[in-house]
């Protein structure tokens, strides 16, 4: 038998699962969910700046930027409603369903409540004395930064139930409605900057259909667990389970907002302004690799706590090695033609002069976000599902230290590269992460569980920066050569990764799905 058709049937049997089926479905529309947003912005930016101005964009972007601070006041419940929602679902206890839904819902509708207030009272200091906004627009902005509180506390009540369709793994229900919701908004904004109309009925008219999306997702809800009634209650139980796990998870958001932002910290104080600016469009492109990926998993987390629930820990485990295996192959299938063509994409895109300068930071960046980042993405969704949130904050601040001591001592040195360099060190992180999800889930050591998958990232991309090293590649064809490097990504790791199970043992070979 051939090795392509014994992979073929291997891919056949696999397909049967309806836990598989359920998971690339819900993959797919999370990915879809992820990718619909920047490319709408994409689309209609160029319009809205056109009609709007420089300024008045400038200040739709500046109460953006405040409404999207909404998930920090929300103590991280939207991850402990997909937890315990998916945790309970599974046992088929509609009851506890109900109270976890109730018990987050009744926090942040107050706390939502809070916080709209709060802006209200800070809108005049922000828009007056903290952000520098023109005169003629201040009456605009004003009514726009207040709608925007209200707006923050919709968000907050939404987001609730929209984890809650994610606990109930129908990403494809929440995927049409935000996606049909924010289309909506879009189309409605640009026929309102069309009109010439303020900033101020943009952001009341997001409001109002947001709205419309949190009564329609409510609905949803109700209609997928009958008897479920949705509103605030205080079980004290609930109160202390949900807490417990989002206190968690809000250390892990302000972490994140900390880490993700101290990098362009550095570099403007150390560099200055223009390797900022060379620096945050290879970030922006080089994120999105690990971007999409984590989307397309996050269906792994209610996955998850759904099988703890039910304690299928040999599914656990298979499912670990399954979706291991297919993140190391598409991650490879993406970030090796983008190291390999960043100077070729960026010349196309914008110009000779600013390749030269940011080619070298773009390649370290896609190694490190689609390369070694990747490689954390399938332990953090299991480890929050299992109920090890408390890890991943732990692994997230190491990260973040890591990484800002060593880019602080590298920019000097190196120039903006020296970012790039900071995050190699995430290898580190990987394999610690790797190192304690093979003991909570494999309980094996990682010689035994991970390492054929971390063998088959490591020896891909010795070759191709050996290979990118020694090739000019910018001189051949690239038509031939981005097929050729798309495919190579995804046949580097199964060659790899066959070597490294022979080797060592591949996890959980054979088994399957139930």
């Amino acid at each position: 038998m051939t090795p392509f058709r014994t992979m073929l049937e291997r891919w056949q049997v696999l397909c049967q699962s309806p836990l598989v089926t359920r998971g690339l479905r819900n993959a797919t529309w999370s990915s879809f969910e992820y990718l619909a947003q920047p490319l709408m912005m994409l689309l209609s930016t160029p319009f809205l700046l056109s009609r709007l101005g420089a300024s008045m964009y400038g200040v739709w972007m500046m109460v953006n930027t405040v409404i999207a601070m909404s998930g920090l006041a929300g103590l991280g419940l939207g991850d402990a409603t997909i937890k315990f929602v998916s945790h309970h679902r599974a046992r088929q206890d509609r009851d506890a369903v109900a109270r976890v839904v109730g018990a987050t819902l009744a926090i942040n509708a107050g706390l939502g409540f809070l916080t709209a207030l709060a802006v209200q009272r800070i809108a005049p200091f922000l828009v007056y004395r903290f952000f520098k906004v023109d005169d003629a627009l201040l009456p605009s902005a004003l009514m726009a930064m207040r709608f925007g509180g209200l707006l923050m506390a919709i968000l907050m009540v939404d987001s609730v139930l929209a984890a809650t369709l994610r606990g109930l793994e129908r990403y494809d229900l929440n995927a049409r409605l935000a996606t049909g919701g924010r289309a909506l908004t879009l189309l409605i904004c640009v026929a309102l900057a069309a009109r010439g109309a303020g900033v101020e009925a943009m952001v009341a008219t997001t409001c109002a259909a947001t709205a419309l999306v949190a009564v329609l997702r409510a609905l949803l809800v109700r209609r997928l667990v009958p008897g479920l009634r949705l509103g605030p209650s205080l079980d004290r139980a609930v109160l202390r389970e949900v807490l417990g796990f989002g206190v968690w998870s809000w250390f892990q958001t302000l972490a994140g907002l900390l880490f993700q932002n101290i990098d362009r910290l550095l570099i403007g104080s150390l560099l200055g302004a223009a390797p900022l600016a060379y620096y945050t469009v290879c970030l922006q492109v080089g994120q999105q690799v690990h971007g999409l990926l984590a989307a397309a998993s996050s269906t792994l987390f209610p996955m998850t706590s759904a099988m703890v629930g039910v304690g299928e820990l040999q599914n656990l485990r298979i499912l670990y090695a399954r979706a291991m295996r297919a993140i190391v192959t598409l991650a490879a299938t993406c970030w090796i033609p983008l190291y390999m063509l960043s100077s070729w994409l960026l010349t196309v895109w914008l110009g000779a002069d600013f390749s030269n300068r940011a080619a070298p930071t773009l390649r370290l960046l896609a190694m490190a976000y689609g390369g070694l980042a990747a490689l954390t993405i399938v332990p953090y969704y299991l480890l929050h599902g299992t109920g090890h949130i408390r890890l991943n904050v732990i692994f997230g601040v190491l990260s973040g230290l890591l990484v800002a001591g060593v880019m602080t001592l590298a920019l000097p040195a190196l120039g903006l590269p020296g970012a790039g360099v900071a995050y190699l060190v995430n290898l580190v992180q990987a394999s610690l992460a790797l190192l304690v999800t093979d003991a909570i889930v494999f309980k094996v050591s990682l010689a035994q569980g991970s390492w054929p998958y971390v063998l088959a990232y490591l020896l891909p991309a010795a070759g191709v920066f050996a290979l990118e090293r020694a090739l000019h590649m910018t001189a051949w064809p690239i038509g031939p050569l981005l097929v050729a490097t798309v495919l190579s990504g995804g046949v580097f790791v199964w060659i790899a990764y066959g070597i490294a199970g022979r080797a060592f043992g591949e996890p959980m070979r054979g088994a399957r799905i139930c």
